[in-house]
């Protein structure tokens, strides 16, 4: 029988018995491991689960575990080891364990290893590490000479150094045993993304409005197909020498950009199986297993209001003939399981690796004789008692069974189609950096060409050209530094308001800090004897002013408010009164940048136009809400006095008060937004 029509079977059957009543085994559900051995262990044995050598002493008992075994600890293998034991040893007394896929175990498939710490990648190392990272390195050596031969545009050559850093002893390996034929890719692929038992639904994160209608097997069904798509169009274009062998998440796709360049370069068109491959993974943004409405993602049981929630869940809830859904995915605050919605949901994601997630701890989740009770190491809480009175759903008030504040959402954002921009020099070719601090080494150190004035703004600006190693780039140098109260009807009032050219690095730290990708980098140099601050120039870019005048208009509309969006938060949170037409930059590819910042960084504690904020990208909120003030305070100290510091994140506070007013009062599907930049656009217009 085929893996997937066997899951189809499987879940067919759960689903009817959710029909019946709520009578039925022990059930105890797990939520985020992430690599702690310990934890978990500790755990399922005061759960009594397991016993002192972690051997399955449950009895009847099914153990659900709701995904995310991988990623952040070190002991991510000896985790994914022991549940694999557990699933074998459970059945022999009439015990069950159902592991869910997370959107860490899909990551890890889809090669995206950016939360795979480095002690992990040392539980793999073998005998052949060297001889494996040596022969790849080779392979990557002629895959760029191939490539360049085809021509493709690549990034920079890594050196033997960098390279061997980005693929450390133990990596290969990892790849190999993750690998659809490997001993843990191939159990992984057969996990389900979703479980049904006795009227209770077990998901990784949860079902998003676009989801919570479709048939639960079509949902499991489609990740499904989605990983193996993945699998088969890698495995193509690997094979064809588009990517390295066993190429990174990051590396596939930055292959995958250049390949589609080279044949829209060359009004290539072909019909061999590579087309196809690129095709699809070209819709990789539109895939339900990074979905943030989708069964990995969705975050909404934690950020919902009481009503929107409750709303969303009644009907999930009826549409499905099920009572109750038990996620995780989201860190709960208090680190303690929280019921939402009269019980309709359970989040159980309580921060497990305590070295990442400060104060959490392990826990579990029983249900047993239609009590949810959750287990602690030193304690159990009734969350929701067996029914004796009206307990169902749709009979109890919407704050009744409610626990817990919300949530430190440290998780990363659904994987965007990776595309760094490249900075270009005057001759429109790509500039060498292969990272910032290399572009702000240059910035630094480069001899200067030639200065001369510009025209435009009424910052003291001059053009520089700047030369180091055959490497030569613009930039423009910011020289004014003036100091003067403002105030009166109307205005932001400031009694020594600043224009400052030192307002241009720090206004790129925090962009940095936030993930804010678009404020060039700017560092202070002094030039002919003048101080002033020099920053990367933006080539062959036209302003807002121009554009409105050609009526040229984004090929992406989305893709537009999302960086309008962003530059209404981020000038409201740095307070920044000068973002007229001119200081914003549009490149030929539609990506805007925010430039000139002299006037930024207020000592005013308000916003300066709040009502220009209207969406607000999800990962940015959730950088805002998380901004660390230790490490803020010291990329911006260099530039900023104390009291700018300290109004900066007195506005942040200012800013998530009514961006969360909003969420009140438009409902956060209307306010919150996550951005995935599409591949599609990159395609030849059919």
């Amino acid at each position: 029988m085929r893996p997937h029509l066997r899951r189809f079977l499987v879940l067919a059957v759960l689903l009817t018995g959710a029909l019946a009543s709520a009578a039925g085994p022990r059930v105890v559900a797990v939520g985020d491991v992430h690599g702690d051995y310990d934890a978990v262990v500790a755990i399922l044995q005061k759960a009594g689960l397991i016993d002192s050598g972690s051997h399955w002493i449950g009895g009847n008992a099914v153990l659900v575990q709701t995904g995310d075994l991988l990623d952040r600890g070190p002991r991510s293998r000896d985790v994914l080891d022991l549940f694999m034991a557990l699933e074998a040893e459970a059945p022999r007394s009439g015990g069950r364990v159902v592991v869910l896929l997370g959107n860490h175990e899909v990551m890890n498939l889809m090669a995206d290893l950016r939360y795979v710490p480095l002690q992990e990648f040392a539980q793999f190392v073998s005998p052949r590490s060297e001889k494996l990272r040596q022969s790849a390195y080779s392979d990557y050596l002629h895959w760029r000479q191939s490539r360049k031969k085809a021509g493709a545009e690549l990034p920079p050559e890594l050196s033997r150094e960098a390279w061997m850093e980005r693929h450390p002893a133990g990596y290969f390996e990892h790849r190999q045993l993750f690998a659809a034929n490997g001993k843990y890719g191939r159990w992984l692929r057969k996990r389900p993304a979703l479980f049904v038992l006795t009227g209770t639904a077990f998901v990784h994160a949860g079902f998003g409005p676009e989801v919570a209608s479709q048939p639960l097997e079509a949902v499991d069904r489609k990740i499904h197909e989605e990983i193996a798509a993945f699998d088969r169009d890698s495995r193509l274009l690997a094979e064809a020498k588009i990517t390295v062998p066993s190429p990174t998440w990051e590396e596939l796709f930055t292959s995958l950009d250049s390949e589609i360049r080279r044949r829209v370069a060359t009004s290539e068109k072909s019909s061999d199986p590579t087309a196809a491959a690129l095709a699809e993974l070209s819709q990789f943004s539109r895939w339900l297993s990074v979905s943030p409405e989708g069964p990995l993602w969705y975050r909404g049981y934690d950020h919902l209001s009481d009503a929107e929630g409750s709303q969303l869940l009644a009907t999930f809830l009826k549409t499905h003939s099920l009572q109750h859904v038990v996620a995780g995915h989201t860190p709960q605050s208090k680190h303690e399981i929280r019921s939402r919605f009269a019980g309709g949901v359970f989040q159980i994601d309580t921060g497990m690796l305590s070295s990442f997630y400060p104060g959490g701890q392990p826990s579990a989740l029983e249900i047993s004789d239609g009590h949810f009770t959750a287990i602690y190491q030193d304690h159990r809480v009734v969350l929701l008692p067996a029914p004796g009175k009206e307990t169902s759903f749709a009979g109890v008030r919407a704050d009744e069974w409610r626990f817990g504040g919300g949530s430190a959402a440290s998780d990363p954002s659904p994987p965007a189609h990776f595309l760094t921009y490249t900075f270009v020099g005057p001759d429109k070719k790509p500039l060498p950096f292969k990272d910032d601090e290399e572009i702000l080494e240059f910035l630094k150190t480069a001899n200067i060409v030639e200065t001369r004035n510009t025209s435009t703004g009424t910052t003291d600006t001059k053009r520089v050209t700047l030369e180091k190693d055959g490497v030569r780039a613009h930039a423009v140098f910011r020289t004014i530094d003036l100091e003067k109260p403002v105030g009166g009807a109307g205005a932001l009032t400031d009694p020594m308001f600043r224009d400052s050219y030192i307002m241009e690095p720090p206004a790129y730290e925090l962009s940095k800090y936030l993930g804010i990708p678009y404020v060039p980098p700017a560092v202070l140099r002094t030039i002919h004897n003048e101080k002033g601050s020099l920053q990367l120039w933006i080539e062959n870019a036209m302003d807002e002013e121009k554009r409105k005048k050609t009526g040229a208009v984004s090929p992406d509309p989305s893709r537009w408010n999302h960086f309008i969006h962003t530059m209404h938060v981020w000038d409201n949170l740095v307070c920044n009164s000068d973002r007229n037409m001119g200081n914003v930059l549009i490149d030929p590819l539609w990506n805007v940048w925010y430039i000139n910042h002299t006037r930024a960084f207020w000592r005013h504690h308000d916003l300066i136009n709040q009502n220009q904020i209207q969406k607000v990208e999800r990962h940015l909120w959730e950088r805002i809400q998380a901004m660390n003030e230790a490490e803020v305070r010291p990329k911006l100290s260099p530039f900023l006095r104390k009291d700018e510091i300290d109004a900066l994140f007195k506005r942040r506070q200012t800013l998530i008060n009514y961006v969360q007013k909003l969420i009140r009062q438009k409902g956060e599907k209307n306010v919150l937004y996550t951005y995935i930049p599409p591949v599609i656009e990159m395609l030849p217009a059919k």
